[in-house]
């Protein structure tokens, strides 16, 4: 389907409106959901076969592979801004050799997956970006809001790709609610910091977050129409947004084209914990060995970053954030074992962390001696 669409848009510069491969030789009209993977795909061809003539096939074998691989720039931004440097290095070379990333790119399909892992990962580190530019004492600065408007346009490209984009509205939305709730509770639980103290942070990122859903909005309206905006809220809600939206509904046997849609069907059957944990680990781990898998990693990193913030208070959004995904992706997962992919930021960065610690903790030991 994509190759089609990309070769489409290639020789004619746009999507047909009839495709008479369907129900030949009449044809089925054709409507088609989000649909600018296929014309980034069909623009990069364009660029590629002036510099070295290849065919439309040839291109998109490599090009989810090479979109797998700038998935390390962002990746390493988001493990520098929540931890550290070495953490960024660790977080960027895990998330380019994960089984997950790997498998939906290496394999000369031209599908969406490569791109789906990508670019909520950009949006992530734009995120993280602007709540790292918020002054002390100030409601935004300069960079806070250039970097919380890039977040709201990478939202908008992301809902242009692909349906299921509201996922990744949800995370950072979870992300400076719970964050919210945790700084202004166990601060002044275990801190004694009183909420006017820390108001105006709070008060910041919410305009942060307004900022980006604003723009978002804007964006996706202009291009998609704003029902499909408002989707970011009604379809988790009605816990259908990926298997329901694009083209049609996966009716498994049903439909004109079964076969298809079974085979598709099969890939959205709900997974078991010890299923994912095997998914997102680059070995076959059983027994024992799964406590040290990338998923227990994430879990090890996930209590430590509590602790740090219970005894130093500090890590509270690494913490927050690693919840927020670490869960969501769970869930996701549970329902159809496929979206294991949306583990594959938040578990790199979660064995970033480990290993990045794991890493000062020896070199701290050995300039004691």
């Amino acid at each position: 389907m994509f190759l089609r669409r990309t070769i489409d848009i290639v020789q004619t510069g746009g999507t047909p409106s009839v495709d008479y491969l369907m129900l030949a030789p009449v044809g089925k009209a054709v409507t088609f959901g989000p649909v600018l993977y296929s014309y980034i795909a069909a623009y990069s061809y364009m660029f590629i076969n002036v510099v070295a003539p290849v065919q439309v096939w040839q291109w998109l074998i490599w090009f989810p592979v090479i979109l797998a691989s700038l998935v390390i720039f962002p990746m390493y931004f988001i493990g520098k801004a929540l931890y550290s440097r070495k953490a960024g290095l660790f977080a960027g070379f895990f998330v380019t050799f994960s089984a997950a990333n790997v498998a939906r790119s290496l394999g000369g399909d031209p599908d969406t997956d490569a791109i789906v892992i990508l670019i909520p990962i950009i949006c992530m580190a734009f995120f993280f970006l602007s709540y790292k530019a918020l002054e002390k004492g100030c409601l935004f600065t300069k960079k806070s809001l250039l970097f919380a408007a890039l977040t709201g346009i990478s939202l908008a490209i992301f809902a242009n790709i692909w349906p299921g984009y509201w996922y990744v509205l949800w995370i950072i939305t979870g992300f400076v609610i719970l964050y919210l709730i945790l700084d202004t509770g166990l601060s002044y639980f275990l801190h004694k910091v009183q909420p006017k103290e820390i108001a105006t942070k709070h008060k910041a990122m919410l305009l942060n977050l307004a900022i980006i859903i604003i723009c978002f909005v804007i964006l996706t309206t202009i291009t998609m129409g704003f029902n499909y905006a408002a989707s970011a809220v009604a379809e988790p809600l009605s816990l259908s947004g990926i298997s329901r939206s694009g083209d049609a509904a996966l009716k498994s046997e049903s439909g004109e084209f079964p076969n298809v849609y079974v085979s598709v069907q099969e890939l959205m059957a709900g997974g078991e914990l010890k299923d994912i944990i095997t998914k997102t680990s680059n070995i076959e781990l059983s027994g024992i060995a799964i406590l040290i898998s990338p998923f227990m990693l994430t879990v090890y990193v996930i209590l430590y970053t509590l602790y740090r913030f219970i005894r130093h208070r500090d890590h509270l959004d690494t913490f927050t954030l690693l919840v927020i995904w670490f869960v969501g992706g769970i869930f996701a997962s549970m329902v159809a074992v496929r979206f294991t992919m949306f583990l594959v930021g938040v578990i790199s960065l979660g064995s970033a962390i480990f290993f990045a610690r794991i890493w000062d903790y020896a070199f701290e030991k050995a300039k004691r001696k």
